[in-house]
This record gives C-alpha cells, structure tokens and sequence, in this order.
C-alpha cells in the first residue's frame, strides 16, 4: 500500500539527514602570511558545512576593519528591530489591548489603524515623546 511506502521513504529520508552530524568537521589552515585579510580572523564567518560568509559589496571590512565586530553587532541588532516590527504589525490582528479606541470594532484592519487612533492615542504618544 501506498501509505506503508510513504512512510518507510520518510523514515529512510529523515536517518540519510542525521548521517551529515557524524561526519568529520572540516579543516581549515591558519594563515600566518602578511597579506592576510579581514575574513581570515573573522570569528563565525563560516557555517555548519564550511562555506564562508564574504558577502561585502562595498568593501567596507577592508576599508574599517577595526569596525567589523560594530557592523555584525549592528546588523543582528537591526535585524531583531524588523523581526520586532513585523510582529508587531501582524500580531494586532489577533489580539489588541484593553480600551475601546483599539477595539476591533473601532479598528477592523491593522492597516488602518493610524487614521482611526489619529484623534487621541496619537497626541497622547507625542506627548510622551515630548516629554
């Protein structure tokens, strides 16, 4: 039977997937040469199957290599503020906090909210941005 097939190919698929955790990590080479770059001393630049993160189209670790550390710091930070942001814009579509402004009833769309909550919520915010 079919079902009975499927099942076995799955299994068989998922124990081919876990046989790449047992194999020998590869090796790299330290460079000790002077014309060593920015990449060679690049901590967490290569990933679980040794391919090498060089993605620099403007070349900016060449330029400020010192800032190197600064830009991954910035670029995990930036990252985790637009993950932030999106659940932040999906998210009221299915929970919004107490109060009759953010009612669904007041507010049916996310899309919408800044019109509607423009009145009062809006120069409360400014206020306590003011502030």
């Amino acid at each position: 039977n079919i079902q009975s097939t499927m099942k076995s190919i799955a299994a068989i698929l998922a124990l081919a997937g876990t046989a790449a955790a047992f194999a020998p990590a590869p090796t790299t080479k330290s460079s000790t040469s002077l014309s060593a770059t920015v990449w060679d001393t690049y901590s967490g630049g290569v990933d679980f199957k040794g391919g090498k993160f060089e993605f620099d189209p403007l070349g900016l670790s060449e330029t400020y290599s010192p800032l190197v550390p600064f830009f991954r710091e910035a670029e995990i930070r930036h990252g985790r503020t637009a993950q932030l942001a999106v659940l932040g814009y999906i998210i009221p579509d299915f929970v919004r906090i107490p109060g009759e402004a953010y009612s669904f009833e007041a507010v049916p769309k996310t899309v919408d909210a800044h019109n509607a909550l423009l009145e009062g919520p809006m120069h409360q915010l400014l206020l306590w941005i003011s502030l």
